[in-house]
């Protein structure tokens, strides 16, 4: 059976907060990539879940170069980044695959912009049909691997912070 999704957590010294992400996916395919963590973050992705595959980078890329190595790595249609503070359940990621496998559009973003912390995301209540959006978040971006390598992945040149708003006005103009 082919592998629809992988989630992808890119790490900096992430140890304080990725616990609890890793414990909501035990049931996915996880990648962790590590930006050249100095604290415990690369011994927890280890030793915490036996479905991680953790890659250590000797030296930080920055979030965007990461990204788009780790993506190199993955052979599912779809790839789920998170930040390492987010936590999904693993039915919500397979509703959301299940949702972007329906729409007949190269792009989906369902994520709404609460301004607060969002304790559960019920993709059945969301409202129908598409929304346009002009940027999309990062924090937690379902992408079509094949149409994000289409675009050239993420700007190598940006460290950090807007990589997706890079991203997003490349695909508007695709």
């Amino acid at each position: 059976m082919e592998v629809k999704n992988t989630i992808v957590i890119i790490t900096h010294n992430s140890g304080h907060i990725i616990r609890g992400a890793l414990s909501a996916l035990k049931q996915s395919q996880v990648l962790v990539f590590d930006n050249a963590s100095k604290d415990d973050t690369r011994l927890i992705c280890k030793n915490e879940l036996s479905n991680v595959q953790l890659i250590e980078s000797p030296t930080n890329l920055g979030y965007g170069r990461a990204a788009n190595k780790a993506f190199n790595k993955v052979g599912s249609k779809y790839a789920l980044l998170l930040n390492p503070d987010v936590e999904i359940d693993h039915d919500a990621l397979r509703a959301l695959v299940a949702r972007a496998d329906k729409l007949q559009s190269n792009w989906l973003y369902i994520a709404p912009n609460t301004g607060h912390t969002v304790t559960e995301i019920d993709v059945e209540k969301q409202e129908p049909g598409l929304k346009r959006i002009t940027d999309a978040t990062g924090c937690a971006l379902l992408i079509n691997l094949e149409n994000f390598r289409k675009l050239g992945g993420f700007d190598h040149n940006i460290f950090l912070y807007y990589e997706e708003m890079d991203l997003s006005e490349r695909a508007r103009n695709a």
